[in-house]
């Protein structure tokens, strides 16, 4: 399967009184059935749309429509075997060394859309008329109203809310389309057209395909980069480029999520937009503390409400704007990058895709990581890491030799073929800090991160990598943590578990077999150990290299989510955070279901569907030929055997703590000599959140 589903028009014809479509009469619309649907969908529909059907009552064209569908399954089930054939010589994990570059130019999700450019503007195509009425929103609507539509039909849709399974997939499935075609207007698959011309132009089709698949110096490396409301992230983009042994090989996807607009509220008096104050910004909430201080103090006569609403307002907003424009700038690549005088920066420049977001738009990683990866090019490699990571010396040359060292020790270890994905949790690097006096007392105030300024851990410190491991587990999935080894290993070493931290491997992994969830919003539990199950089960084996040439700053201070903002603004600017902090009681309820939905998607997708509804917390919502899927070439049952986790009985056993090896092979938290290594607790990332900073009611697991 492909991270981007292909454009199908929703069928038109009303087939029953509850299918909630309009009936046409049009002569385009006899055979929409064999022309529309999604081949996964054919059989139910057919079976489903028979019997809702008595036979006395079908007319001409329901007849036709049956019979459509009853031809395009029996063609389908004789060619069957041969696509399976197909399927499998494409889909085969292979070594880096010997599969061709690029594999997407015959891949059937793929290669049909890089023909040519799009024909309308992003998001006008009229067959995509059906998948946005779907969505009840206009054609043409921008990226942030499809998927907040979408979010929203999620929760109507769901069978929990009265739903059905069958109305759900159909909203995913005009998600899906709508997405894929905001992906062929981006700048990822233009520049795959344009590979794919350009070499056209120069080269026969024997002599690119003999270029593709042997000459290394191709390798490419494409590095996703999830940023969200994060001023060091600028400092990653530059040790990136600047440490990277060939920068030319290297490109980048980012999606940038950070506060894009100017904060406003309608005016009491006029009735327009206004700005106002926020709590988006550290520093403005340091004026806002020290105003509720003197206003708590005022006396008699003194008006503490004017002096809040207007005298203080002014400083407020003079700062804001400041904070605003510098967060601006320290997203976007443009500003970031000298791009006219500096001849290297605007190298680098024009390696760079971006996607800009609005910070109240963002709903967790795996949309995130999504809107990154559909900046992909066509490159031969995938890096992901976190936009707080710090790159060492030529660390391309190494992330490729280790991975080709892996790849040799997978093949000693095993008789299979099965592909290699690196992956670790990295080693910690931290920020200055400065502090900032009080002017009246000359007494520090307190104190402010100086992003760029990096301490890095000393060479002895960083004799080994760390290992991913579990210890505890949560409402439904384990928490992972980090265990470092005492010395080198000789070789790489099998991880059960991948890191969102540090994953590196071959483009097909991350683009085709284990794309990221597009249908999870906030969910900060379960992806990294869900992406672990599918690869393993797609014949993908992780291994922990001996080199991990980066850093991650692992500081909790430094962590954002959207979830977690303080959203008071304007005349809520000084209500309890309980009662204006989270959003309205609307929103918050929507991200608590969101959440949960997810939590039981992953629950389910994981488990191969074999769960009762009392263990998954629900009605089944996952179908047969979800691409998001796990896979079948190894099961749940062998992944289980392998790490020593079971999610469907909640079961961690000694070998997934340390990782099939003696435990004398790792350090001891209270030994380490540099604190901020590793976090002496759960880590993974994004995966562990405390739920009291999530929402101020209710149970919630992540």
């Amino acid at each position: 399967a492909s991270s981007f589903t292909p454009v199908y028009n929703l069928p038109k014809v009303a087939l029953g009184k509850n299918d909630g479509m309009e009936e046409s009469d049009s002569e385009d619309d006899k055979d929409a059935y064999a022309s529309s649907s999604s081949d996964n969908e054919d059989d139910n529909d057919y079976e489903e749309i028979r019997q809702m059907l008595p036979v006395s009552s079908k007319s001409d064209r329901q007849k036709k429509s049956l019979e459509a569908l009853a031809r395009r399954r029996n063609e389908r089930q004789q060619n069957q075997s041969t696509t399976d054939e197909a399927k499998s010589e494409n889909n085969t994990p292979s070594s880096s060394s010997s599969s061709s570059l690029w594999w997407w130019q015959t891949d059937p999700m793929f290669a049909p859309f890089l023909a040519e450019a799009p024909k309308h503007k992003r998001g006008y195509d009229p067959s995509l008329q059906s998948a946005y009425d779907e969505l009840k929103i206009p054609l043409g609507s921008g990226e942030s109203r499809v998927r907040d539509a979408y979010l929203n039909q999620i929760v109507s849709r769901h069978p929990d809310a009265a739903g059905s399974k069958k109305k759900l997939l159909k909203a995913q499935q005009a998600y899906e389309t709508i997405a894929n075609d905001f992906w062929r207007h981006d700048s990822g698959c233009a520049s795959m057209r344009e590979k794919l011309d350009q070499a056209l132009k120069n080269t026969t089709t024997a002599a690119m395909t003999k270029i593709q698949s042997c000459d290394p110096t191709k390798k490419t490396i494409f590095v996703s980069l999830s940023v969200y409301r994060d001023l060091e992230a600028q400092h990653t983009l530059r040790s990136l480029f600047e440490n990277a042994k060939d920068p030319s090989r290297v490109f980048v996807g980012i999606c940038w999520q950070y506060k894009t607009e100017t904060t406003t509220e309608v005016s009491s008096i006029t009735g327009e937009h206004e700005r106002c104050v926020c709590r988006l910004h550290h520093a403005v909430n340091r004026i806002t503390a020290k105003a509720e201080e003197e206003a708590a103090k005022m006396k008699g006569e003194q008006d503490p409400e004017k002096y809040l609403m207007v005298d203080v307002r002014k400083v407020q907003l003079e700062v804001q704007q400041f904070e605003d424009e510098k967060e601006k700038k320290a997203h976007n690549v443009r500003t970031i990058f000298d791009g006219v005088k500096n001849e290297k920066e605007k190298a680098w420049l024009k390696n760079v895709r971006e996607t800009h977001v609005n910070w109240d738009s963002s709903d967790g990683p795996c949309y995130s990581r999504h809107l990154a990866n559909r900046l992909w090019g066509g490159e031969s490699h995938v890096l992901y890491v976190d936009a707080k990571t710090a790159f060492d010396a030529d660390w391309d040359e190494t992330l490729l030799r280790e991975l080709e060292e892996a790849e040799k020790d997978n093949k000693k270890e095993n008789t299979n073929t099965n592909g290699v994905v690196l992956t670790a949790h990295p080693l910690g690097y931290d920020l200055e800090v400065s502090p900032v006096l009080n002017p009246e007392t000359y007494e520090t105030d307190h104190h402010v991160f100086m992003y760029g300024k990096r301490i890095f851990p000393a060479k002895e410190e960083r004799n080994a990598p760390a290992m991913l491991t579990a210890h505890t587990f949560g409402k439904q999935f384990p928490h992972l943590s980090a265990s470092k080894l005492h010395a080198k290993p000789e070789r790489s070493l099998k991880s059960p578990f991948v890191s969102n931290l540090f994953m590196f491997g071959p483009s097909e992994v991350f683009i085709r077999d284990c794309p990221s969830d597009v249908h999870a919003p906030f969910l900060y539990l379960g992806e990294e150990v869900s992406t672990s199950i599918k690869l393993f089960t797609k014949n993908w084996d992780a291994r922990t290299p001996p080199n991990v040439p980066l850093l991650h700053c692992h500081d909790p201070r430094h962590r954002r989510e959207s979830f977690l903002e303080d959203r008071r603004k304007g005349r809520l600017l000084y209500a309890t955070v309980y009662d204006a902090g989270y959003g309205t009681p609307q929103a918050v309820n929507r991200r608590t279901r969101l959440n949960e939905y997810s939590r039981r998607r992953i629950f389910q997708i994981v488990c191969e569907g074999a769960v009762s509804e009392d263990a998954a917390g629900g009605k089944l919502i996952i179908y047969d030929g979800d691409k998001f899927n796990i896979g079948h070439k190894r099961s749940v049952k062998e992944f289980e055997s392998f790490s020593g986790v079971s999610i469907l009985e909640k079961r961690i056993t000694e070998r997934v703590e340390t990782v099939g090896l003696a435990r004398e092979e790792f350090e001891k938290n209270e030994k380490r000599k540099c604190a901020f290594l590793v976090p002496t607790k759960s880590i993974s990332g994004t995966s562990w959140t405390p739920e009291r900073l999530y929402t101020s009611g209710g149970n919630i697991d992540f």
